[in-house]
């Protein structure tokens, strides 16, 4: 059993809200699952570039759900450490916003399809990596400078780590958060990770906790 294995159970509950008013019910979240695994084949590792938009969010929990290993990176990293990143590991694909990716070789990414102003892209690298059969998502370490660093989360830990959360807070399907924080710090990760496990609902806004629009 692992995360997200049962979200089909709420599929009339609200799983995202944006700051456009835009809705996710966990009904349409499931369809944009299935598409986004129409054209990424399980196991392949997905660099995601995340940042606090439904999109994103919902990339993150289709590589989870569909068994894929998803490396997060802030969209404020610089390029020149993103460009390191994706030579050296090397990633099948890349998610990422269209106005962000054009500013890298055009020549050398595929456009399979896009979640709003996502898309995915099939990058050049045609043998994929060696993936521990384990491995679920590679978050990024908060102290990393220079070269940056990645924590392995496995499946058993993403699954664990909900659940502990889940049953210390009593969250349940009932409940609404907002994402205050970048979605790859771990704080906001265990959020969004438990609250979808629970088939509760998320706010998502880009507002800082210091900007009059995340209060209103």
């Amino acid at each position: 059993m692992k995360l997200f294995d049962f979200i089909e159970n709420y599929k009339d509950n609200i799983a995202l809200i944006g700051q456009s008013g835009e809705i996710i019910t966990y009904e349409k979240l499931i369809l944009k699952i299935n598409d986004i695994k129409k054209v990424i084949p399980e196991r392949s590792l997905i660099f995601l570039i995340s940042q606090n938009s439904m999109a994103s969010i919902v990339s993150y929990i289709s590589a989870v759900k569909n068994n894929c290993v998803i490396m997060l990176v802030d969209i404020k990293t610089n390029t020149s450490d993103i460009s390191k990143l994706i030579n050296s590991y090397e990633p099948s694909f890349i998610i990422a916003p269209r106005d962000w990716m054009e500013k890298y070789d055009q020549n050398k990414f595929k456009v399979l399809s896009n979640i709003n102003e996502y898309y995915i892209y099939k990058t050049e690298f045609h043998i994929p990596p060696i993936l521990h059969k384990d491995l679920s998502v590679l978050l990024p370490t908060s102290g990393s400078l220079g070269s940056p660093k990645f924590v392995r989360l496995s499946k058993i830990n993403l699954k664990s780590n909900a659940d502990s959360i889940i049953e210390y807070l009593k969250i349940d399907s009932s409940q609404r958060s907002i994402t205050n924080m970048p979605f790859n710090y771990s704080y906001m990760l265990s959020i969004i990770n438990t609250f979808i496990e629970t088939g509760a609902s998320i706010y998502v806004s880009k507002n800082s906790i210091m900007q009059k629009n995340f209060w209103r």
